[in-house]
């Protein structure tokens, strides 16, 4: 069973089937609020058609800066709502759960828990949203570009490697589209208008001008007409003007956000934030990241945003060659590798599925951790190890500013009785750790030594960062 929590909409059914078996939006209504226990909420569409009800929206990220935990009230509604439609009997199916970028592992954490506990599943797995779609197009090198509905993404891959520092957060997303519509229609409709009702009119009719001032002169000349629409729950009838192309241009010019939005949103526009990144990746790998701009997620079905982006791009850098990648489907690309992941066979994944952690550590501790599972999914030995020290090193350098050999570090800890004698011989059994400049020695590892030093590695983090809050002022000493 394949599923994928997204902040607009839940993807949920089986590999092998080629598409979601359900999609239904993420959305939890309460005739009461705060909820009564004795009243059952509304889920999905029949919280979407029901009028004066309060709605909730379990998975949306308020902001880009801190990793939410989720309405956890709404959201096992929504989970056990998603998976009893399925109608099956858990205890014969292991679960792949898409793990969003921008996850809080306390929600994937409590997920696991939901799902084994309550449901019986035997295994869940859980892969990166990112890794999926790169999987799913079937490229080693290029700019992840994911436009959400509530927070977007950008990430770069060279050679299967993820470059830490080109990820990117932002808030231009689907919702900051939807919201500045909505507060549009309120001149028309008045306050009870939802997003829900207005995303099928922007996949209809909203686009991206190829030069914007020019589409503006069309419209004010008459050349460019106003459309009717019906709206989908309410059936109530509006008129479509330069709004179609006039709020997509907010993706590129922030100035044209209504200001209370833009205060909510905090936006700086998409090439602001590409040209940002694109200083991040190291110069000669650019010529390669940039002929496979790779598009996902629900807002990038935009129409005419590839083509706007090839010409942003070509400004910048005129004697490259830009080429768009984008899946048919690209908003569930990562549904479609993860299928593909499943096809491959899910059992061989199975040990690995213990590495995953269950407790918070610091952001840049967690991405090289991921990084180092990921290279060991791949049967990437070698980095793998290299992943593996980088994240220890890592972890040290977050404790202490002091530079010190590695090994030292591991003695102090013993001394200290923070970890025992068996631990302690376990670090030295690692060259790396005695020897500074392992990365030019070591030219082979062997998957049984990867996996070693990978669990070696967990080990290491649950020992620095599990321990009670008392317990962290003796380690950091």
């Amino acid at each position: 069973m394949i599923i994928d929590l997204g902040s607009q909409h839940i993807k949920i059914g089986y590999s092998g089937e080629g598409y979601p078996r359900f999609v239904i939006p993420s959305v939890v209504g309460y005739k009461v609020y705060p909820p009564d226990p004795s009243e059952a909420p509304l889920i999905a569409y029949d919280a979407l058609y029901e009028k004066e009800i309060h709605l909730t929206y379990p998975f949306q990220e308020a902001t880009i800066t801190a990793r939410a935990e989720w309405d956890w009230l709404s959201a096992k509604e929504l989970i056990s709502h998603s998976v009893r439609k399925l109608n099956i009997k858990p205890e014969e199916y292991y679960v792949f759960y898409i793990e969003p970028l921008h996850s809080n592992p306390t929600n994937t954490s409590r997920l696991i828990q939901l799902l084994k506990e309550k449901f019986r599943f035997p295994e869940v797995f859980t892969f990166k949203q990112s890794r999926l779609s790169m999987q799913e197009i079937g490229k080693v090198s290029g700019m992840l570009l994911e436009l959400g509905h509530s927070m977007s993404s950008i990430v770069s891959y060279y050679k299967g490697f993820e470059i830490d520092p080109s990820l990117r957060f932002f808030s231009i997303s689907g919702r900051i589209i939807a919201e500045q519509y909505v507060k549009h229609l309120r001149k028309q409709l008045g306050d009870n208008t939802t997003t829900y009702e207005l995303v099928r009119v922007i996949d209809k009719h909203f686009y991206v001008a190829k030069d914007y001032e020019q589409e503006k002169e069309d419209y004010d000349r008459g050349y460019i007409k106003d459309v009717e629409e019906t709206l989908p729950f309410s059936g109530r009838k509006i008129t479509i003007g330069d709004e179609r192309f006039r709020i997509p241009e907010s993706l590129f010019n922030p100035d044209l956000l209504d200001p209370e939005i833009a205060e909510t949103f905090d936006a700086e526009g998409l090439m602001t934030v590409l040209q940002n990144v694109l200083k991040q990746v190291p110069l000669d790998t650019r010529p390669e990241i940039l002929s496979n701009i790779i598009l996902s997620g629900g807002l990038s079905k935009l129409k005419g945003l590839d083509e706007r982006l090839i010409e942003e791009f070509k400004k910048l850098f005129p004697n490259l060659d830009i080429n768009i990648v984008a899946h048919q489907r690209r908003e569930i690309t990562s549904w479609f590798g993860a299928e593909a992941t499943c096809n491959k066979g899910i059992s061989e994944n199975l040990p690995l599925q213990s590495r995953y952690l269950t407790f918070t550590v610091p952001t840049v501790v967690e991405q090289l951790y991921n990084e180092a599972i990921d290279c060991e999914k791949q049967k990437l030995w070698l980095a793998t190890t290299f992943m593996s020290v980088n994240t220890i090193e890592a972890a040290i350098r977050n404790l202490s500013t002091l530079d010190v050999p590695m090994l030292s570090v591991f003695a102090a800890l013993k001394d200290e009785g923070i970890i025992d004698g068996e631990f302690f011989k376990w670090a030295n059994s690692f060259s790396f750790l005695r020897n500074p400049g392992y990365k030019n020695i070591v030219q082979t590892i062997t998957r049984a030594a990867a996996a070693d030093i990978v669990e070696f590695l967990k080990r290491f983090l649950e020992i620095m960062y599990k321990p009670p809050d008392d317990s962290r002022e003796n380690i950091r000493k």
